[in-house]
Order: structure tokens, then sequence, then C-alpha cells
């Protein structure tokens, strides 16, 4: 298949139109891969809880290759950061003492300025930012809205 055919077979998926190359292991029903369903604020919770659990295992672990630590913990927050950005603004309501912003501006630097990235700052945010997210976290999954 060209180029071509295979990005617009994948923009048809994008738009939910029909398409016959869909290869195998793609499961339609389940809603992280379908295309055109908005993820519900608890799907979004769970993310960032798993997000924050995963980037308290990579920063603890001290064995692995540093760039490759590095990698995964930058990614983990870029995931976090785009599940918060996600949130509905009543589910963000509830946990006013959270810097949503923040932390939505921590993955624009993540993904567009990644050059200013400061080390420093990075080992910062988990040490001190993410116990605090990580409560908030816990408490907005066990209380349906």
């Amino acid at each position: 298949m060209s180029t071509r055919g295979r990005r617009d077979s994948r923009l048809r998926r994008r738009r939910g139109g029909a398409s016959n190359d869909e290869g195998a292991g793609s499961r339609p029903s389940d809603p992280r891969r379908s295309p055109g369903l908005k993820r519900a604020d608890r799907d979004r919770l769970d993310d960032i809880a798993e997000a924050i659990e995963t980037i308290r295992g990579h920063a603890a672990d001290r064995r692995s290759d540093e760039r490759l630590r590095r990698d995964a913990l930058l990614y983990n927050l870029l995931i976090l950061g785009e599940a918060v950005k996600a949130l509905g603004e009543e589910t963000k309501a509830r946990r006013p003492e959270i810097a949503w912003r923040q932390i939505a501006g921590l993955r624009v630097l993540l993904a567009h300025e990644y050059y200013r990235i400061d080390a420093a700052e990075i080992d910062g945010i988990i040490k001190h930012d993410l116990g605090p997210l990580e409560s908030a976290i816990t408490a907005l999954r066990s209380r349906p809205t």
C-alpha cells in the first residue's frame, strides 16, 4: 500500500469511517482504540494514576541506563499532562489545590519545548509534586462525580 493509501486509511479511521485494512490485533470495541469516542474523566484519572506509578518505578530504578530512564520519566510525565489537560472542569474543580494548569503546561514543555527541559526541575517535580497529585487522584477515583 502506498504512503498516501496508509495515510488516507488512518484519516478514515480517525474520523470514524470504514477501513478494510485494520490489522490483526485491532480491537475496535476497546474505547482506547476506537476513533471518535471521548474518554471519560474516570479513564483519564486511571491514566494519571498509572503514569504516576510508572514514574515512581523508573525514578527509583537507578540500575537502568540513565538515558532510557530519563526518556521513560519524561514520556510518562507527558502522558500525565495530556490526561490532565483532557480532564473536565468539574473534575478539576473538585480538587482546587492542584495546579492543573501548570501540569498541562509541563506537557506543552515536554512535547513542544523539549530543548528547555531542566533535569533538576524534573527531579523536583517527581520528588515534591507527585505526592499531592497522587493523593488528589486517589480521592477523585474513589468518589464518583
